[in-house]
């Protein structure tokens, strides 16, 4: 028994498998995660290296250039670029596309170990950083109502930076503008060099007067406690007093040759509410997490900091995921539009309600299971998924006009409706395969392609594809259960003139006119085959012509 047998002799089964399809669509949707574009795995990563207080040709030749050589024995590597500035190093290593870039990071790390004894001494630790997109910030806002800009700051650091770094999904969150607090320590050269000291020696005093160390365990009382010992300076004058020297001369502190201030940090970056002085906070998501939900979570903590410190103000500047949901909506909008503007047209050609509705109804059909497929896949909705779905619309149809005109025409023949199903949807069911199969393949090549192309476009690709595919099952199955229950009066000019208008001249459509019209001009046409030729060839030279003329991205 062949498909549309069974689905036209077993409509339970049939509608029950359609509602299931219809169900686990609408799940997928309402589940799929939403994103403005295809979860990307750029294969770049970068070595970051501090060398304070040395020039960009030093640190050139000291570390960049050793950490070049070391980043090209690494597997798969297609590109090497640094720079090399003052206090820094920065190597760029790109890989070819389909890499693993946890293990290429942690063969990169692995190659630092081995070179970091033959760096300098006061080279930093090299740092391995991935690029990703969910590095830069997705979410900003600004806090003002204070006139001070430094306790501003630290009100943020201390009250708002924490609780935002315990939402569920948020990676890092950044301070930027006010004032923040800093103790310098002003060397006076002519001192040291009088004293015969580095600013070295002065750095590693501080560092070892500035740190606690945990000494082990006491029992008392039956309790086991931890002890530690805590060295960090609490004053000034603790700084100050630090002992740098100790020599038959007498004892340097660092009041002798330094002035020791606090003040404020030097600002790099200043931030303006409202043409007033304020403070940013800029939140990265982490790599797996879904930017809207994290949004939402982040929007429901702003709300109940507005509660709580009302007079502070509270603005958004910068949400990313209201620009991917109007972004979603937009493609959403198209696709709907595109779906009603086709039901429009085929009843246009049609002219009757039944055979209109039933073609309509098949695109959410195959459109919903289309989406279950992509979400048991792993695909979000993003542009280019529900692009996909928005280019497959129009093409979604096809089948089931097809399988419905052939439908129609047995029953003008005089056929039963449920003998006129099955057989109108037999004779085109392979036909109709095969025709979706060669535009499946189509799209099929760049599921296979490498390169940020495959990244990008893979998610399109799947969407067109099984939107397809889904179509021609709808139309093997859904189309021919419904035509062979639902009453559809065949509409007069539809078919094969079995009972048009045709005789009757008076009563001509705009419909027999038109396809009289392109009956005359194909008889025409085939009497001067050598004008076909002729206008083909033109267009095919004329589209050659203007390929060197598009431009190119």
């Amino acid at each position: 028994m062949s498909i549309p047998a069974l689905s036209v002799r077993r409509p339970v089964a049939s509608l029950m498998i359609i509602l299931a399809m219809l169900v686990l669509g609408g799940v997928a949707w309402m589940r799929m995660p939403l994103a403005l574009l295809p979860d990307l795995n750029f294969p770049v990563a970068v070595v970051y290296t501090t060398y304070e207080n040395v020039g960009p040709q030093e640190v050139e030749t000291l570390v960049t250039r050793p950490i070049e050589e070391a980043m090209a024995t690494v597997a798969n590597v297609r590109r090497i670029t640094s720079t090399s500035s003052p206090g820094s190093s920065q190597v760029v290593v790109q890989f070819n596309w389909g890499t693993d870039m946890d293990f290429a990071a942690l063969e990169m790390r692995e190659r630092l170990d081995l070179i970091r004894d033959f760096l300098p001494d006061g080279v930093g630790q090299p740092q391995v950083f991935r690029f990703d997109p969910s590095m830069q910030a997705m979410f900003q806002f600004n806090v003002g109502g204070m006139e001070d800009l430094a306790s501003l700051r630290q009100f943020v650091e201390d009250n708002i930076k924490a609780r935002l770094e315990r939402i569920e999904g948020v990676a890092q969150v950044n301070i930027m503008g006010g004032m923040e607090r800093e103790i310098r320590v002003e060397v006076d050269q002519a001192r040291l060099d009088a004293w015969g000291l580095s600013i070295d020696t002065v750095r590693q005093a501080l560092a070892a007067g500035n740190v606690t160390l945990p000494v082990g365990r006491v029992t008392a009382q039956g309790r086991e406690l931890n002890v530690r010992t805590v060295g960090d300076f609490t004053d000034l004058d603790q700084i100050r007093n630090t002992v740098i020297h100790a020599g038959p001369a007498g004892v340097v502190r660092v009041g002798d040759v330094a002035r020791v201030v606090d003040g404020y940090r030097e600002q790099l970056m200043t931030s303006r509410l409202n043409g007033q002085p304020s403070v940013a906070v800029t939140i990265q998501r982490e790599a797996e997490a879904n930017t809207v939900i994290v949004s939402n979570r982040i929007l429901q903590e702003l709300e109940r900091l507005r509660a709580e410190f009302a007079d502070l103000t509270f603005q958004v500047v910068w949400d990313e995921a209201q620009f991917i949901r109007l972004s979603i909506r937009s493609v959403f909008d198209s696709a709907l539009q595109g779906a009603v503007i086709a039901m429009v047209v085929l009843w246009l050609f049609l002219r009757a309600w039944g055979p209109t509705l039933i073609i309509g109804s098949s695109i959410p059909v195959a459109a919903m299971a289309a989406l279950f497929i992509l979400y048991m896949m792993d695909v979000s909705l993003n542009m280019f998924s529900l692009g996909g779905l928005a280019l497959g619309v129009g093409m979604l149809v096809d089948n089931a006009i097809v399988s419905l005109e052939n439908i129609f025409r047995h029953r003008q023949m005089g056929k039963r409706p449920d003998e006129a199903a099955i057989i109108g949807a037999n004779e085109v069911a392979l036909a109709l395969g095969a025709s979706t199969l060669t535009t499946v393949a189509v799209f099929l090549p760049i599921v296979f392609v490498g390169g940020i192309a495959a990244e990008l476009f893979r998610d399109l690709s799947y969407a067109v594809a099984f939107a397809l595919l889904m179509s021609w099952v709808v139309a093997v199955t859904f189309v021919p259960m419904v035509a062979a229950r639902v009453r559809m009066k065949i509409p007069e000019g539809a078919g094969d003139d079995v009972q048009g208008d045709r005789g009757r001249p008076g009563r001509r459509s705009l419909m027999d006119r038109a396809r009289d019209g392109y009956a005359n001009f194909l008889r025409w046409l085939l009497h001067r085959r050598w004008v076909a030729v002729v206008t083909v060839l033109v267009f095919l030279a004329s589209a050659v012509a203007l390929v060197p003329s598009l431009g190119q991205e």
